[in-house]
């Protein structure tokens, strides 16, 4: 029996319908009563725009937008998944039998039709494999070593799953016999295939391109906030957080931004340790000076003091960068 096999495993931005951030796959042959990898398959791609990154699927795949810069570094083919699929369904080529493990998963992102497939999870739950049927799991049963530290890696994922198929081949497992000896597509059916390929293709560039729009949108907003702060029109004298938000939130209200507290913006510039309390009462950080921040002690009517924080010339400045900043952020 020749058989062709697809393997395959993806890492995304979270669950169906989410960003693709790196796909690996290895083609393999299964021939003369064993299987050979004859191609593999592994790229990496950002997300596309107007999506938010998922900071839970990061923390597991560690495909973050600064790792993603330094692993496409020199790469030429596209940035995002949706306009590579085809140099994947290439790849794939006549092959119709797809491995994977939680297959369910990993089909939502493939973006064609796969009829004939496989899932080592549903076969390690039946072989009451492991706890959780993880992965490692699978590969602790068959006695193949795995780096932990490397598990969510694509293509790491699909090498340990690779040697678990072999694994299962060489033990003759029932089930996946079953799978490999099931026909392939005719020519009929793969053009049928090709017709919902291209059809969800199209959906996805549609939704893409509104995506888009609406992102410039908000750019175009953006910057209109930007040059309204830029020119803000603030007096000489040395001002207060309180005095600036009231001149500022006056320019703001015209382009419709609602109006921004003192309480929240000292809030923001005390995250970036600009500001910080000490005692209950607002201080200076060490870093403040750089900023433009100083202090100044006020009497109360009972006759203590509070220190009332003041910004001079630079610091104006710096709060118009920083209300840009904090304004982008909502």
């Amino acid at each position: 029996m020749k058989r062709e096999l697809i393997i395959l495993d993806f890492e995304t931005n979270g669950f169906a319908g989410t960003s693709v951030l790196s796909i690996s796959a290895i083609k393999a042959l299964v021939i003369d009563n064993k299987i050979v990898e004859i191609d593999r398959y592994n790229r990496y791609y950002h997300l596309t725009p107007g999506e938010i990154e998922n900071p839970h699927a990061i923390a597991i795949n560690n495909l973050s937008k600064s790792n993603l810069n330094m692993l496409r570094k020199e790469i030429t083919y596209p940035e995002f998944y949706i306009d590579d699929i085809q140099s994947f369904l290439e790849f794939c080529g006549d092959a119709d039998h797809f491995i994977a493990h939680n297959f369910s998963f990993d089909r939502e992102f493939i973006c064609f039709e796969t009829a004939i497939s496989f899932c080592t999870f549903l076969e390690s739950r039946k072989m009451n494999i492991g706890k959780h049927n993880k992965l490692s799991d699978f590969a602790a049963y068959y006695n193949i070593v795995v780096d932990p530290s490397n598990l969510h890696n694509s293509m790491y994922d699909v090498e340990i799953l690779f040697q678990i198929i072999q694994s299962m081949y060489e033990e003759k497992n029932s089930n996946f016999l079953i799978f490999l000896e099931e026909r392939p597509l005719n020519k009929k059916e793969q053009k049928c295939i090709q017709t919902r390929f291209n059809s969800y293709l199209n959906s996805k560039v549609s939704l893409r391109e509104k995506t888009l729009k609406n992102r410039n949108i908000l750019k175009g907003k953006q910057e209109a906030y930007d040059v309204v702060i830029k020119n803000l029109n603030l007096p000489k004298y040395d001002l207060s957080i309180t005095q600036f938000l009231e001149i500022a939130n006056t320019s703001l209200v015209d382009i419709g931004i609602k109006k921004i507290s003192s309480v929240i913006f000292n809030n923001f510039l005390k995250e970036k340790n600009m500001l910080k309390n000490c005692n209950g009462n607002t201080t200076l950080s060490e870093l403040s000076d750089q900023y433009g921040i100083f202090s100044t002690l006020k009497k109360k009517s009972d006759d203590s003091t509070y220190e009332m924080i003041l910004y001079n010339e630079l610091g104006k400045s710096t709060l118009k960068k920083e209300l840009i900043l904090f304004i982008n952020s909502l």
